[in-house]
């Protein structure tokens, strides 16, 4: 295989954006993959378009993640029937995306313990995380103050 024998807990993934990825056609079943995660990303028009991506990976054998980008921009009630729908699907993991790094620490918590209330109703141990690729240094800070200091799970800086 290309990266060879993998004896430790590390685990592979690949980001497949909806709209521009055809997971019937790129994506080998599990058991022929040396890849372990699928994280299925959309903007909230793409909702319907990513469960049905993250339930096909799912299908093949793959753990599952989900990401709504630019959440700075979805309005609060498309937000809440994109999260009750993405807590009902196969992911086990959704993350709270600041595509544009313009969110600050208080509304980064909002927005995870809003995404925590829907998987708790879902009846799911649902893993949060943040991908935010934009913020600088300072600014990282107040991120870990909402993350580490009130025990979300960080990812991807």
């Amino acid at each position: 295989s290309i990266v060879g024998d993998n004896d430790t807990d590390m685990k592979i993934s690949v980001m497949a954006d909806a709209e521009r990825c055809e997971l019937e056609k790129d994506l080998a079943p599990k058991d022929e993959s040396v890849i372990d995660i699928v994280r299925v990303a959309c903007y909230i028009h793409q909702t319907s378009m990513a469960l049905d991506m993250a339930q096909y990976a799912h299908d093949n054998g793959y753990e599952v993640c989900l990401n709504l980008m630019a959440l700075s921009t979805v309005p609060e009630y498309e937000l809440d029937k994109a999260l009750e729908a993405f807590a009902a699907s196969p992911a086990s993991t959704i993350y709270v995306v600041d595509s544009f790094g313009s969110m600050y620490s208080e509304q980064v918590h909002y927005y995870m313990q809003k995404y925590k209330s829907f998987a708790d109703a879902a009846g799911k141990d649902l893993v949060c995380g943040i991908s935010d690729r934009e913020r600088a240094g300072h600014q990282r800070l107040l991120l870990l103050d909402a993350f580490f200091l009130r025990g979300f799970f960080l990812s991807h800086f």
